[in-house]
């Protein structure tokens, strides 16, 4: 049998916890409306929402609304050795993924940019290839100008 922890908010409970008390039971289930019984009390309970990625669910309890993860004893891992954390790096520098053309730039210097932000458009094999942040930044140089020839690797936007 799989244990998973129960976290919302400032609280966590593990699968083992409720099942050593022996006062948690799933006494229906009827698509996403289940009725428990806790602590020997009955509760009504609909799953509002769910994120598989993250395992995040929203459930309405009682008429009350509360959001919680589950996460089995791999995710609880993974979090103790903060492998869970999502970094966004900041830019450096842009360099030129390729031979090309500058067709246009999309930001001047001082810009803040984010991830996913278009930088440039770059022409390469008859093709115009818009160029993205991948992190966040702001634009400290811009080293190239429309219609300039560029090589691979040429840094051509300074962060």
């Amino acid at each position: 049998m799989k244990k998973y922890s129960f976290k919302s908010e400032n609280l966590t409970i593990h699968s083992e916890d409720i099942k050593e008390i022996n006062s948690f039971k799933v006494l229906s289930v009827d698509k996403d409306h289940w009725v428990v019984q806790f602590k020997n009390k009955i509760h009504h309970c609909t799953i509002s929402s769910f994120d598989p990625n993250t395992k995040e669910y929203s459930i309405l309890i009682d008429h009350q609304t509360i959001s919680f993860t589950l996460q089995d004893e791999v995710d609880r891992r993974v979090e103790r050795m903060g492998m869970n954390e999502i970094i966004k790096p900041a830019l450096d520098q842009l360099k030129a993924p390729m031979p090309g053309l500058v067709i246009n730039i999309d930001v001047k210097t001082g810009d803040i940019v984010n991830e996913g932000d278009n930088l440039l458009v770059l022409e390469a094999m008859k093709m115009e290839n818009v160029i993205k942040a991948v992190g966040t930044g702001t634009v400290k140089e811009i080293k190239i100008s429309k219609g300039d020839k560029v090589e691979k690797d040429q840094v051509l936007i300074q962060f």
